[in-house]
C-alpha cells in the first residue's frame, strides 16, 4: 500500500515538474521572438463636407432683449458660473453666482426703456476711453433716463462682468 502512494506521488511530481519546465521554456521562447510591428492602416479620407458648427446665438441681441424686457433670467445660459457685478458709486458687489447676478440686475428695474445699445455712440465711446477696464469691449446700454449697463464677455463669449450705474453722467464729468 505504501508503494502505491509513493508511486502516485512520484508520478504527480514528474507531471508538475514537466509542466513547470514547459511553462518556463514557453515563456523564454516567446520572449525571444521579436515583436513585429503590425502593419499600419491608411487613414480613410472623407471627401464629404465637414460638419457645420452649431451657430452661437447673437449674445448682443439676447442681452438687448433681456434688458429691454426686464427678463434678466433669460441671460443665465449666457453667463459664466461666477459673474462680477459692479454698481458705480456704491460698495456693491462681490462675485456672484448666476442666480445672484440676476437679482443684482434688478437694479435696472427703475430704468426707462427704450435702451440705446449703439456701441458707436459718443457715450459708449467716452465710457470705453475713460474706463477701459470696465467698458472697453463691453456691450453698453443707456436707458432713456440715463441708466447704464455694460456686459463684458470672456473669450468664449459668456457674460463674466456687469457694470451698472443709475446715471452714466456720474462717470463722464464735464469740465
Amino acid at each position: 500500500m505504501k508503494f502505491k502512494f509513493f508511486f502516485l506521488g512520484f508520478i504527480t511530481s514528474i507531471f508538475l515538474l514537466a509542466f513547470a519546465l514547459g511553462s518556463f521554456l514557453m515563456g523564454k521562447f516567446s520572449a525571444s521572438v521579436k515583436d513585429e510591428p503590425e502593419p499600419t492602416s491608411i487613414p480613410e479620407i472623407s471627401l464629404s463636407k465637414p460638419a457645420t458648427p452649431t451657430p452661437k446665438p447673437d449674445i448682443k441681441a439676447e442681452i438687448e432683449a433681456a434688458v429691454e424686457s426686464g427678463q434678466y433670467h433669460k441671460l443665465v445660459p449666457f453667463m459664466t458660473n461666477v459673474v462680477n457685478i459692479r454698481i458705480e458709486a456704491s460698495e456693491c458687489c462681490q462675485p456672484n453666482d448666476r442666480a445672484n447676478a440676476v437679482d443684482q440686475l434688478k437694479y435696472l428695474d427703475s430704468a426707462k426703456a427704450p435702451w440705446d445699445f449703439d456701441q458707436n455712440s459718443t457715450i459708449a465711446k467716452d465710457l470705453a476711453a475713460s474706463y477701459p477696464e470696465h467698458y472697453a469691449n463691453a456691450i453698453i446700454g443707456i436707458s432713456t433716463n440715463n441708466y447704464l449697463v455694460a456686459f463684458q464677455l470672456n473669450d468664449d463669449g459668456a457674460i463674466e462682468k456687469v457694470s451698472m450705474a443709475s446715471n452714466y453722467k456720474l462717470l463722464l464729468v464735464s469740465p
